[in-house]
């Protein structure tokens, strides 16, 4: 099993801004005039490299997310902790949030023979230009639109933020969090947001990607003090195994819980959207809100670190939460796809028939010659039924019950029926892996600047 793992470069941060005062927000919200519409305000939060299983709200035994638990609880809100992403990171599963197309057919992902500026390379496509946004289609239907994304992977160069009539996005990983983007919506609410025209919100919060943060002292479970080697740590992120390590346990321990920081910050930040929606009026309006996540993270349990190139449940396993005022509300099945997360945004129901619950992880073939098999060289993708999970991994295929076999640790050989669904999927991963990419120097630069190539 070869990972693609997309660490960026830059590891850790210092603190957070200072918060602003609550009579600094209230000031903000009186200065909004307050929406009046019929038409349902729309929400979508992607708490970005948020696992399922390292949420309160779906039995972890930290409190990482007590905002989103107290959502969840509301009335007009159902959620899953069984849900999984489209794709293994955040392009090509934001990119099937947008357009309700599975990884391989809206072309936002890996390929073979990448962009290569002469000292790293990325094999990357962006969305396909012929694919409509859920921007563009709430567009047609009189809604103005905002993205507010702390990831840089959602700026326009990639083809995610095409439609939308407001954009910021950090230019870097670990800006725009917290209070920074609090400010942010709160001022693109109040000048650039119509209030007799509804509105479409999406907000991607990096709270629990890399560089992570040192919590402030007097934290629950992380004191930094008790973590002397992080600077030989945080080099390990870099080369993504556990096996470099002279002491994997105490890596694995020291990613887990300053992990566990970020999950429980981007928890607030959410918190802190919300808690702005509803002061701004946005949310006393029909309204329907969606969250999820774009993928998980590996925290050393299979020996490695950080996400990308696989389907393994952390990795693809995430939770998604939904309200909807007023009602009726609907159900969410289980396991839920991450792709018919588009149609929950844009319609309020669940598309029907279901899409298939899948995720794809594409390669870095040639990257992977290069340094030393730490990429993935083939293609990895998964199909859920029920709790049974079905994954081919060049060629192999192997089912796991994921109740009897949660680590995923002795998969069986598929059955006839299982083979024949994997097959039909390796053979549209043919069809796509060869289209090509474009060598822009601009999507370059955004890449060294995000961490996902070098200078």
């Amino acid at each position: 099993m070869s990972p693609v793992l997309l660490v960026p470069f830059l590891l850790f941060a210092c603190e957070s801004p200072p918060d602003e005062t609550g009579g600094e927000r209230a000031a903000a919200a009186s200065r909004t005039p307050a929406p009046t519409l019929t038409q349902p305000t729309v929400v979508m939060i992607v708490m970005d490299t948020v696992r399922a299983d390292h949420l309160s709200l779906c039995g972890y035994e930290r409190a990482t997310s007590p905002r989103l638990e107290a959502f969840a609880a509301q009335p007009g809100t159902v959620h899953t902790c069984r849900a999984y992403a489209p794709g293994s990171w955040t392009l090509p599963s934001h990119a099937s949030f947008f357009t309700g197309l599975p990884v391989d057919g809206h072309g936002a992902h890996m390929i073979r023979g990448g962009i290569d500026d002469g000292q790293d390379w990325l094999s990357l496509r962006p969305l396909d230009e012929e694919a409509p946004t859920l921007a563009e289609t709430l567009g047609d239907a009189g809604y103005q639109s905002v993205l507010l994304s702390a990831n840089p992977m959602l700026s326009p160069e990639f083809g995610l933020a095409r439609g939308f009539d407001v954009v910021h996005v950090a230019q870097h990983f670990g800006v725009l969090r917290g209070a920074q983007l609090e400010r942010r919506l709160r001022t693109t609410l109040a000048e650039d947001v119509d209030p007799d025209k509804p509105l479409f919100l999406f907000v991607n919060l990096t709270e629990a990607h890399v560089p992570l943060q040192n919590p402030a002292p007097g934290h629950p479970w992380y004191t930094p003090s008790d973590y002397p080697d992080r600077r030989r740590m945080r080099r390990l992120l870099g080369r993504n195994t556990l096996g470099r390590h002279p002491d994997p346990e105490a890596a694995s321990r020291w990613f887990t819980d300053l992990y566990d920081v970020g999950v429980q910050r981007a928890d607030q930040t959410f918190g802190r959207v919300i808690d702005t929606l509803e002061q701004t009026g946005w949310l006393g309006v029909p309204h329907r809100i969606t969250v999820t996540s774009d993928h998980g993270e590996h925290l050393g349990a299979f020996g490695y670190f950080g996400h990308g190139g696989d389907t393994l449940e952390p990795n693809t396993r995430v939770a998604l939460v939904h309200r909807q005022h007023p009602v009726p509300l609907p159900s969410l099945p289980e396991p839920f796809p991450g792709v018919a997360v588009h149609g929950l945004v844009r319609d309020g129901a669940v598309p029907s028939p279901l899409p298939a619950a899948e995720a794809i992880a594409m390669p870095w073939a040639e990257k992977a010659s290069a340094s030393n098999q730490q990429t993935a060289i083939h293609a990895d993708a998964a199909l859920w039924e029920g709790t049974r999970k079905h994954r081919t991994v060049g060629g192999s295929h192997t089912t796991v019950d994921l109740v009897a076999d949660p680590l995923e640790q002795a998969g069986t050989a598929t059955d006839p029926a299982a083979d024949a669904k994997l097959g039909a999927l390796e053979a549209r991963l043919r069809m796509t892996s060869g289209r090509p990419a474009e060598n822009n120097p601009e999507v370059i630069e955004l890449l060294k600047a995000a961490g996902y190539m070098s200078d």
